[in-house]
């Protein structure tokens, strides 16, 4: 068993402080764009874990909590208090799962929970490949926790979910297989690796899994960027026909100064005034130029108001952007795109023709805060279920704007409040004009 102890040793090391590292990175936001800090912790913990030897598992775990501490202290923003908080927690995680992994072990063959720790016999291997893939579990699970942003689909979660109790269950068997009298030394090592192949199998779903969700939130990226960019271009689209309208207007101006002049000189000051108020209509009238002091906000908002208005939707704005807000223009795009996308399809599902159609915009700054309000007439019905409101659509993939303007909003740790009152839905929405500790290092402010 010798060569068996020594690689499902190595293995359980490897597999325990990956996963220990994949939570502390979930929780903390590097200081540094840079890997080599993580790979060189976890290199230290996994030589830390190698040279053990069972009299000093204390010493180990002193060392290996310290190593962990000085990772966070020295790679990772946040307050040094919560630092040591989140190596508590890991303590008491990694204590817990091998207490209940092999008392688990222990109950399937009542056998005690100190021999299943203590003894190097094939009990132990079996009970130390179930507390790692516990360990694997429970830290990916947490570590998912953090990362609210991603606002996951519920049936790749649910298959995960079948996908490891389903591990358990075989590793279970086997536990209880491999203490049949009957089995043979030969197949006593074939039941081992097969035990190692489910750990292994455990953290090749957690990684499949994992690239999923990478790739979820690579294609939520790319569509909103693909967003921004036709808005862009239908907001210079606009100003093209706008400029190309002002050159007309500029090419008559001379002849339409010389009627001017002609009806004053006959004194005919109302004929005048109409004159007038006919040259500036043609464009006044039939734009909305809008102007915040950001770029990417003024492009959302032109654009979409100038759809609104085309559907006969009145519109009133007030914004004004803030100067040194850390939100990203991005995240502007979906979440000024997304709530004046909903609220234009909530005025034109209005059936009753009497019925007044409008939008009213607010942004600003508030407390150190950027406020965003966006009020709506509708008269469709609004589905709300334990305080949360849901679209009424029934076609497919709708609803994901508000998902995406959620996942922004805790990717800030913002506030977003919805309501419903006589016709007319109100959301409102704050967001830290300052980046927090913890989101400093992931959007760059």
């Amino acid at each position: 068993m010798n060569n068996e102890w020594i690689i499902i040793e190595v293995l359980a090391v490897l597999v325990e402080k990956g996963a220990v590292l994949y939570f502390l990175n979930s929780r903390y936001q590097s200081k540094y764009n840079s890997s080599v800090p993580n790979w060189g912790a976890w290199s230290l913990l996994v030589i830390c874990g190698l040279i053990v030897v069972h009299p000093y598992v204390a010493i180990h775990a002193v060392i290996t909590h310290l190593i962990m501490l000085i990772y966070l202290v020295l790679f990772k923003n946040g307050l040094i208090l919560h630092k040591i908080f989140g190596i508590l927690i890991v303590f008491v995680l990694i204590t817990s799962t091998s207490i209940i992994g092999a008392g688990f072990a222990s109950l399937i063959t009542s056998s005690s929970i100190e021999h299943t720790l203590l003894y190097q016999d094939t009990s132990r291997l079996f009970a130390l490949i179930f507390i790692k893939a516990l360990q694997v579990a429970v830290f990916y699970t947490l570590a998912k926790r953090h990362e609210k942003e991603r606002n996951l689909r519920k049936r790749p979660a649910i298959f995960l979910f079948v996908a490891v109790a389903a591990n358990f269950v075989y590793l279970a068997m086997l536990r209880i297989y491999v203490e049949s009298p009957d089995l043979q030394p030969q197949q006593n090592y074939m039941l081992i690796w097969l035990a190692v192949g489910a750990l292994l199998m455990m953290i090749g779903i957690f990684i499949v899994y994992e690239l999923f969700i990478r790739e979820e939130a690579r294609n939520v990226e790319l569509a909103t960027k693909l967003q921004r960019i036709n808005l862009e271009t239908g907001f210079f689209k606009e100003m093209d026909k706008l400029y190309y309208e002002i050159r007309i207007w500029r090419h008559d101006y001379e002849n339409n100064i010389k009627v001017l002049r002609a009806l004053v000189a006959k004194a005919e000051i109302d004929s005048a005034l109409k004159f007038m108020n006919n040259m500036n209509s043609s464009i006044m009238d039939s734009k909305i130029m809008i102007q915040t002091g950001n770029f990417a906000l003024d492009v959302i908002i032109n654009a979409k108001l100038v759809l609104a208005k085309s559907h006969g939707i009145e519109i009133d704005v007030e914004a004004i952007y803030p100067e040194g807000c850390c939100v990203s223009d991005n995240d502007l795009c979906v979440i000024a795109g997304n709530m004046i996308d909903n609220a234009i399809e909530a005025c034109l599902r209005i059936s009753d023709i009497k019925a007044e159609k409008f939008i009213n915009i607010v942004i600003g700054s508030i407390k150190k805060n950027l406020y965003i309000s966006i009020c709506n007439s509708y008269g469709n019905d609004i589905i709300q279920k334990d305080g949360r409101f849901f679209t009424s659509k029934k076609e497919p993939n709708h609803g994901i704007g508000i998902k995406h303007v959620d996942a922004v909003i805790n990717k800030y740790q913002g506030y977003v409040k919805r309501s419903q009152d006589a016709g007319v839905f109100t959301t409102i929405i704050t967001l830290p004009l300052e980046a927090s500790d913890k989101l400093r290092g992931g959007i760059g402010c």
